[in-house]
């Protein structure tokens, strides 16, 4: 039998969901992007996962905790719940998940989505004659959710409204979720659109500043044969620096040997020319004594020589 109470009579399905939304919540957003939030402040997979656990004894909501980065330029939101078992049944398993999305509305609901199909699987003999097992699963020929599919006349027989309700609060909450994940992906096809231009003209820049460097390499291999032209160059320069020099060496050499050979001359010059004035000067006295002798024996006058002085 359905865990679930029936509605009184009379009361409508827009009554059921106005007071589930009219349940309080709230978001505590840090200054580092952090958050957490209950998210029962809206009508979603969140407030249908609550009202599901209540039913078996779970005595608090669970705490979405999550935070919102930057990863490659695109904002992303984490969401993590952990939900520990309920009082009544220790021996359950927690449940637990960790989403991701781009906000945190559609970050919510994809995690509480998760849950809830986390929670089902955990619990399907639990949820057998409850509304929430005609939740879909992720393998559409499960036995156990064919069962409860095939056991739907029982619910409509028991618990009709809420049985409806269910379904109509989870189609709108799935509506909900696909319509912001359709606006995420909107967003991501605009971000995969500018970051495709982007990378077109990055592109373009590359191929712009490969000629360049392709032209740049033909220039330094043109300046490095320009070098080596101008090496080569200079190796023969001083080549040609080394034989002018060995050149000037011999020269220099020579030189010094004419030079040395010059002084031996001129010291032989000098020695002939001091023997010379030498001999002159022993030779002129004899030739003057005997010029002024001749002179008185011719006429008796004085020689010219002596008529020089008075």
């Amino acid at each position: 039998m359905s865990r679930r109470k029936k509605p009184p009579d009379g009361q409508s399905t827009v009554a059921t969901l106005e007071i589930l939304m009219a349940v309080p919540g709230h978001v505590l957003f840090g200054a580092d992007g952090t958050f957490q939030s209950t998210c029962l402040h809206f009508e979603g997979f969140p407030a249908i996962l609550w009202d599901t656990l209540k039913w078996f004894g779970y005595q608090s909501p669970p705490l979405y905790a999550g935070r919102l980065y930057l990863e490659q330029g695109i904002q992303t939101c984490q969401v993590q719940a952990l939900v520990p078992p309920p009082p009544a049944w220790p021996d359950w398993p927690s449940l637990g998940i960790i989403a991701y999305g781009l906000a945190p509305e559609d970050t919510w609901e994809s995690a509480t989505l998760q849950l809830l199909t986390q929670f089902c699987q955990l619990h399907p003999v639990e949820i057998t004659l409850d509304p929430i097992g005609l939740f879909p699963v992720r393998n559409r020929l499960d036995p156990a959710w064919l069962d409860r599919v095939g056991n739907i006349e029982v619910l409509a027989t028991t618990c009709a409204m809420v049985t409806i309700s269910t379904n109509i609060r989870c189609m709108a909450a799935l509506y909900r979720l696909i319509e912001l994940q359709g606006r995420a992906m909107t967003l991501f096809a605009w971000t995969a659109a500018d970051t495709h231009g982007y990378l077109q003209a990055a592109r373009r820049d590359m191929v712009g500043q490969t000629y360049q460097l392709i032209h740049r390499g033909i220039q330094i291999h043109d300046m490095q044969d320009r070098i080596s032209e101008l090496e080569g160059e200079v190796a023969d320069l001083v080549d040609g620096m080394i034989e002018l020099s060995e050149e000037k060496m011999e020269v220099e050499m020579k030189l010094a040997v004419a030079n040395a050979h010059l002084e031996e001359h001129q010291a032989e010059l000098e020695d002939m020319h001091a023997l010379n004035m030498q001999l002159e000067a022993q030779e002129d006295p004899e030739e003057d004594e005997g010029a002024s002798s001749m002179d008185i024996e011719e006429d008796g006058a004085p020689s010219p020589t002596h008529s020089v002085h008075w």
